[in-house]
């Protein structure tokens, strides 16, 4: 039975809007990156791209090729791929370990008997993440509301998914098991 919208389960969809926003704005950042160093004159493709921090008398944290900067910093590229994956975990955790209870709360039941499609169809794409790689399984064909993966199919995360999955949020309901 579908119930009316719990209280906290608006409050989990604020917080995956600020998610969301935070994955839109670092891509928009991201490009501006890439852009600005398309854009010098004396860039060396294969030069490093040293990143650390503002502390100069440390070295350099981390470094790539100017070149597989370029290619990370795009939107959809590596980067955003890892920032998507990392989202999408995050946005699950909150829901298994604190929203998920605080509906159950709520309406007065346990937690396992709070469902929800959305967040079962995510719990697939965090094990697939976490554990296989970022592989879907056969387990697609138990995918209910974000069903557009094959088995075997690297998950692919651009910026449309991303959005997918927020519209699918937004909308989303719970129901009693």
């Amino acid at each position: 039975m579908i119930q009316p919208q719990p209280k906290e389960l608006i409050k989990f969809k604020k917080v995956t809007h600020g998610v969301y926003t935070a994955y839109s704005m670092s891509n928009f950042g991201m490009q501006k990156v890439a852009d600005e160093l398309n854009g010098m004159e004396e860039m060396n493709p294969e030069g490093l791209f040293q990143i650390g921090t503002k502390d100069l008398k440390r070295k350099a944290i981390s470094e790539i090729t100017t070149k597989n900067a370029l290619i990370g910093l795009t939107i959809n590229g590596p980067f955003s791929q890892l920032i998507a994956f990392g989202m999408i975990t995050w946005i699950f955790a909150m829901w298994e370990e604190e929203y998920r209870k605080k509906i159950a709360d709520e309406l007065n039941v346990q937690k396992t008997d709070v469902l929800c499609d959305v967040m079962g169809d995510l719990r697939f794409f965090r094990n697939w993440i976490v554990h296989n790689n970022g592989i879907a399984n056969k387990d697609v064909k138990k995918l209910v509301s974000l069903n557009w993966l094959k088995d075997g199919d690297p998950i692919i995360i651009t910026t449309n998914e991303m959005g997918i999955i927020q519209e699918a949020i937004n909308t989303m309901q719970v129901y009693l098991k």
